[in-house]
């Protein structure tokens, strides 16, 4: 699938359209089309029945990382996604910073993210819990802030502050050609229209604190969520460090 009819190039900055055709035809002209074109996408994975948490020993600082079904870049509700993840921890006034990092001090770190692919994928909260406390503690208060945002909904003041960041963000990464170029030729990838790029823009502004309350509602459920820690090993102060593979834990049942 390797070939020119396949392929998307964005070109940015002062140009001349026929030079850049010219171009164009000297590197790809005698490259032959693919005559198979992509297969589409048949197989969709099913909704998730249940919780799922994974858990690894490592002898390295406590992590943890939450993750939630999502829509894929250009579906229903994705634009709110997005704002939701600025809400809870873009800047020192989002949600999570506030309540786990200054008042309550239980992480270190933390970031929330809503992943953009043309393929439904992943929100996900990842964190560093700031010792001692526990990544129980700290799982649990996240799902307190999340359960605040759902109830209460974002305040007007909020929801401008994250416009304003998603703005400030698209004004800079425009600014230069390549990032106009590798935004341009991302879109066009991931949604198969360029200027979607613009339409997000305003889709975003148009999200409402009932959106989302709604969206919380309905993919932040417990059973849409799948858990990742990496704890220290019991024995961890007692034995050497040995190599990571070694001290990895070996995940239970058979793989065929």
């Amino acid at each position: 699938y390797y070939s020119p009819n396949n392929a998307i190039i964005a070109i940015v900055g002062n140009v001349n359209f026929d030079d850049v055709v010219k171009l164009m035809g000297r590197y790809f002209e005698h490259i032959p089309p693919s005559k198979i074109p992509p297969p589409p996408v048949t197989t969709a994975e099913p909704e998730q029945a249940g919780e799922k948490r994974v858990e690894v020993e490592f002898d390295s600082q406590p992590e943890l990382v939450i993750a939630w079904h999502e829509t894929a870049g250009g579906a229903v509700d994705k634009e709110v996604f997005d704002i939701i993840s600025y809400l809870l921890s873009r800047g020192r006034t989002s949600r999570l910073y506030k309540s786990l990092v200054e008042q309550k001090q239980l992480v270190t770190s933390i970031y929330a993210s809503s992943d953009f692919g043309r393929m439904p994928s992943l929100f996900t909260i990842s964190a560093s819990p700031r010792a001692p406390h526990t990544v129980s503690e700290v799982e649990q208060a996240i799902y307190d802030e999340i359960a605040k945002l759902q109830n209460e909904g974002a305040t007007d003041r909020e929801l401008t502050r994250v416009r304003n960041q998603l703005e400030a963000e698209y004004i800079r990464g425009m600014q230069s050609n390549m990032g106009m170029a590798f935004r341009l030729s991302s879109m066009q990838a991931l949604t198969g229209d360029w200027t979607y790029i613009m339409k997000l823009k305003e889709l975003r502004s148009k999200v409402t604190s009932d959106d989302v309350k709604r969206v919380l509602a309905k993919y932040f459920t417990e059973k849409n969520r799948t858990i990742a820690t990496i704890i220290k090993p019991k024995d961890s102060d007692a034995k050497p460090a040995t190599s990571n593979i070694q001290k990895m834990k070996p995940a239970q049942g058979v793989v065929k």
